[in-house]
């Protein structure tokens, strides 16, 4: 596993908090088992912020979550869950990184489900354990040919490996389409109260 010093190096070096260099961090272990146990053939779709920087664009904003389209008809929520045990087994194996998967989250009208995913690197932490969200939309036809990306992880620990996302061309426009929903969701909220 990577140090705390290592960590706090990459960090600097990225310009990025040492929480979110941890983050990233542990973003790229799941990714990295998700590769290694089978997320392709249960036709999961990487998008968003995250595959845009890890598959497309390095250095390209810091995203606290991944995203995955997932094939409609495909598996559902229980088989997803179970895909994540299994990753976070294999993580643990790996890297010594200890994964804990909350309940899953949805919100009333909302086409996503989230399932908050605790980590613990070692150490003692005075506050709760931070989190990754793995975000599932089961929903989503998928939009274009599937494409396979290689990433290629900047920490000494992690080899690289690869992902099915979307192309670039389609990654774009959801990437925009997804900022502006956000916006006009924040708008509504605010309008309302």
């Amino acid at each position: 596993m990577i140090t705390t010093v290592q960590l706090h190096h990459l960090a600097e070096k990225e310009g990025l908090r040492f929480d979110q260099a941890e983050k990233d961090y542990v973003i790229l272990w799941l990714l990295s088992g998700l590769a290694h146990s089978g997320a392709k053939k249960h036709g999961w779709v990487f998008k968003g912020g995250t595959c845009l920087r890890h598959c497309y664009y390095e250095g390209y904003r810091f995203s606290e979550d991944i995203d995955f389209s997932c094939r409609p008809g495909g598996d559902n929520l229980d088989t997803s869950i179970r895909l994540l045990d299994t990753v976070n087994a294999w993580v643990l194996q790996e890297s010594g990184v200890r994964l804990s998967m909350r309940d899953p989250l949805t919100a009333p009208g909302d086409f996503q489900i989230e399932i908050p995913m605790e980590y613990n690197r070692g150490g003692a932490r005075r506050q709760g354990l931070p989190q990754v969200k793995v975000h599932l939309t089961f929903d989503d036809p998928i939009l274009d040919k599937a494409v396979d990306r290689s990433v290629t992880p900047g920490y000494p620990d992690l080899s690289p490996f690869g992902n099915t996302a979307y192309s670039n061309e389609v990654q774009k426009p959801l990437e925009i389409a997804a900022f502006f929903y956000g916006k006009m969701i924040a708008f509504l909220i605010c309008g309302i109260n």
